[in-house]
């Protein structure tokens, strides 16, 4: 118990044992698997100032280097309900933030991008959450990865590995990172050389998706100042509809 003091009289206060039982519980991060294979983990942060949604997807590997970042970068071109522009302007308006992977040429700036696994990431406001949610299913699992996308892509990664052919500090950086982190969850691959994006087409960086990108292989984790029942109910509302999938 405690004194909660008031001019002049002070006030004995005795909280409610069974209420702050409640709040610890709440902070305990909840754990389900979906029908369909989805693992989903939700947490209550009630100092949180934003709802942060990270799906992480286990990666099979590609022969090509370049592959799977490929694909993750595609992830807002466009979905089977909504234009690259629509989609766009749907999470401007609700002022969601989205990064869809980790550049590997800034290494260290995330340890979720790495050989075993691709991330995706939003943050919004709590009132924002169900729209960031639906937004993320229909990213992650019905992206339509359109050729215009990919041709904006190889031609960065094109410049990208002409810059890294031409310097050997970069070449330098790539070999220690790889040594320093062999065989580490948060090992990057190597970065695509010009074989590898000549390799690359439409229709392998489809096939990757399909076969990756299904709810028994991915992990979604959503924390905030939202409470767990209502987070799980939201995420449920959209992601549990998915099919399974096979996942690889």
């Amino acid at each position: 118990m405690w004194i909660a003091e008031s001019n002049p009289v002070a006030v004995l206060v005795v909280p409610d044992p069974e209420a702050s039982k409640k709040i610890t519980n709440y902070e305990k991060p909840v754990i389900k698997v979906l029908p369909n294979g989805l693992t989903v983990i939700t947490q209550y942060d009630s100092y949180a100032d934003m709802v942060a949604l990270h799906l992480l997807t286990a990666n099979p590997g590609s022969d090509l280097a370049g592959v799977p970042r490929v694909v993750a970068e595609m992830l807002d071109s466009g979905t089977e309900k909504m234009t690259a522009d629509e989609l766009q302007q749907s999470l401007k308006q609700s002022g969601i933030r989205t990064k869809l992977a980790d550049w590997a040429w800034l290494p260290f700036d995330d340890y979720y991008d790495s050989t075993e696994y691709n991330y995706f990431r939003m943050e919004c406001l709590s009132g924002d959450l169900s729209q960031a949610i639906q937004l993320m299913s229909q990213m992650a699992f019905s992206s339509v990865l359109p050729d215009t996308a990919w041709e904006n892509s190889s031609r960065t990664m094109r410049m990208m590995a002409g810059r890294n052919m031409k310097s050997a500090s970069a070449r330098s950086k790539q070999g220690l990172r790889q040594a320093m982190f062999q065989n580490a969850y948060f090992q990057q691959g190597r970065l695509p050389g010009m074989r590898d994006i000549s390799g690359i087409n439409p229709e392998l960086l489809r096939t990757y998706y399909q076969e990756t990108y299904v709810p028994g292989n991915c992990i979604l984790s959503v924390v905030g100042n939202v409470l767990p029942d209502q987070l799980m109910a939201e995420v449920e509302a959209s992601f549990g509809q998915l099919e399974s999938g096979t996942p690889t």
